[in-house]
C-alpha cells in the first residue's frame, strides 16, 4: 500500500513540478548557497524517486538514444573542462547542480515514470497547458496594473527581466501550438483561449528576440505539419506577410525600451565586443563557468575604449560566445549539440516516422519548434543556461527519448 502512495506522489510532484517551474525559481535564502523553491521541489521529487527505486517500484532503465547519452557525456566534460579555470572554485556550485545535474535527474525521473507507465505523454500535456494558463493569467494581470510589474512598459512576470519571461512563455506555447492542432482533446476551446493569452503576454513583454525567433519556431512547426493542414499553412504565410508589412511600414511607431532599441543593441554590441577578444586570449580554456559574470567590469575596462553602456551583466547575450567563455572551444562544441541535438532527431522523425507516433508526434514537433526557436534566440541572448530553461529542457529532451523509443523505434534502429 505504501509502495503504491509513493508510486502515485512521484507521479504528482513530477507534475506539480513542470507546472510550477516558473513560479518557483524564488531564491528562500543565498548564502551560504542559494537555494530556491525549485531546488526545494526537485530535491523532493528526487528523495521520492530514490525511494521508489529502493523499494523496487520503479527501476533503472537505459536511455534509449545513444545520442543522447552523448550529449550528457559532453555536457559532464564541458563543466569539468570550465571548473579547472573557475575562481572562486565555489562558483561551479550553480552551474553544476541547478543547471544539470538536477535538471538531469529530474528529466530522468521523468523518463522512469514515462517508462513504467506511471505518467502518460498526455497528462504532461495538461500539465504544461495548466502551467501556461497560469502563466499567461500572470501576464496578463500585470498588464491591466492589477499585478505589480518590475518594468513599467513590459511584462515580466515573476522574472526580473521581461526576456526571461518571453523565454518561458516562448517555450510552452511553441511545445503545445501542435497540441492544439492535432489532438482531439474535447478541451480544445479552452486550450485555444489559453494559447491566444499565452501569445498576447509575450507580445507585452516587448521581446524583439522572444517574439522574433517564436516566429521562427512556429513557422517550422507549420511547415512539417501534414499536407492536409495546406488551408492552415496558407493563412499562416498571409498573416506572417502582412505583420512583416505592417512591421516595415509602421516600425518607426514599434514599442521601445531601454530608451531606444538603438540603445539595446549597443549593449549588445560592446557585450561581443568583450566577450570576443576574451575568447581570443582564451580559446580553450574560457574564463571558468562563472568567469563572465564575476569579471565582465574589468573585462570592459580592458577591451573597451569607452565607459560601457551596461557596467554588469550575467551573459554577454549570445549562447554560442557565452559557452566559449565558460569552457573554451569543448564549451562550444557541448552547447551546440545541446542545441541541435533535438533539430536532428525531431527532423529525423517527422520524415521518416511521424505516422507511426500516433497521436504523440504533437511532442515532436512541438520539440522541433522550441529547438529552432531556441537556436535563433541564442544569437542575441542565453536562452538555455538558466535555473527554469535548463530543467524544462531535460525534461523536455527525455521525454522525446521515452516516447521515440516506446513508439517508433526509428531513431534507435538508425542508431545501431
Amino acid at each position: 500500500m505504501i509502495k503504491d502512495y509513493l508510486l502515485k506522489a512521484n507521479g504528482w510532484l513530477f507534475l506539480v513540478l513542470i507546472t510550477l517551474i516558473p513560479f518557483s525559481f524564488g531564491y528562500v535564502w543565498r548564502e551560504p548557497l542559494a537555494i530556491s523553491c525549485l531546488n526545494l521541489l526537485s530535491v523532493g521529487l528526487l528523495l521520492v524517486t530514490i525511494t521508489n527505486l529502493a523499494f523496487g517500484s520503479l527501476r533503472w532503465q537505459k536511455i534509449d538514444q545513444k545520442s543522447l547519452g552523448i550529449l550528457i557525456v559532453l555536457m559532464f566534460l564541458m563543466l569539468i573542462w570550465g571548473s579547472l579555470f573557475s575562481h572562486p572554485l565555489r562558483s561551479i556550485l550553480g552551474p553544476w547542480t541547478s543547471r544539470f545535474l538536477q535538471p538531469l535527474l529530474v528529466g530522468y525521473s521523468g523518463y522512469l515514470l514515462l517508462k513504467s507507465g506511471q505518467l502518460k505523454l498526455s497528462v504532461i500535456a495538461g500539465a504544461l497547458w495548466v502551467s501556461l494558463a497560469l502563466i499567461a493569467g500572470h501576464g496578463l494581470l500585470q498588464w491591466i496594473d492589477i499585478l505589480p510589474s518590475n518594468n513599467a512598459s513590459r511584462l515580466t512576470g515573476l522574472y526580473a527581466f521581461p526576456n526571461s519571461f518571453a523565454r518561458y512563455v516562448e517555450i510552452l506555447l511553441l511545445l503545445l501550438w501542435p497540441y492544439l492542432v492535432l489532438s482531439k482533446d474535447r478541451f480544445r476551446p479552452l486550450q485555444l483561449l489559453i494559447w491566444l493569452a499565452g501569445l498576447l503576454v509575450l507580445v507585452g513583454t516587448v521581446s524583439y528576440a522572444g517574439i522574433g525567433s517564436f516566429i521562427v519556431g512556429l513557422t517550422t512547426i507549420i511547415a512539417f505539419l501534414p499536407k492536409s493542414f495546406r488551408r492552415l499553412k496558407i493563412v499562416y504565410i498571409v498573416i506572417l506577410l502582412v505583420a512583416i508589412l505592417g512591421g516595415g511600414v509602421y516600425r518607426t511607431q514599434l514599442p521601445k525600451y531601454q530608451a531606444t532599441t538603438t540603445t539595446s543593441r549597443e549593449s549588445r554590441q560592446q557585450f561581443w565586443q568583450v566577450a570576443w577578444a576574451t575568447i581570443k586570449e582564451h580559446p580553450l580554456t574560457g574564463i571558468g563557468l562563472e568567469g563572465w559574470e564575476r569579471q565582465y567590469p574589468e573585462l570592459a575596462r580592458k577591451h573597451l575604449a569607452v565607459v560601457p553602456i551596461e557596467p554588469t551583466t550575467a551573459q554577454p547575450h549570445n549562447i554560442y560566445l557565452d559557452a566559449t567563455l565558460r569552457a573554451g572551444l569543448l564549451g562550444l562544441i557541448a552547447i551546440m549539440y545541446l542545441l541541435f541535438w533535438p533539430i536532428v532527431i525531431t527532423v529525423r522523425l517527422a520524415k521518416e516516422g511521424l505516422e507511426k507516433i500516433g497521436e504523440e508526434r504533437w511532442l515532436v514537433l512541438g520539440v522541433l519548434g522550441y529547438a529552432t526557436a531556441m537556436v535563433v534566440f541564442g544569437l542575441v541572448d542565453d536562452p538555455i543556461f538558466s535555473d527554469d530553461v535548463m530543467l524544462m529542457l531535460f525534461i523536455i529532451y527525455l521525454t522525446l527519448s521515452s516516447v521515440c523509443g516506446r513508439k517508433s523505434g526509428i531513431i534507435s534502429s538508425n542508431e545501431s
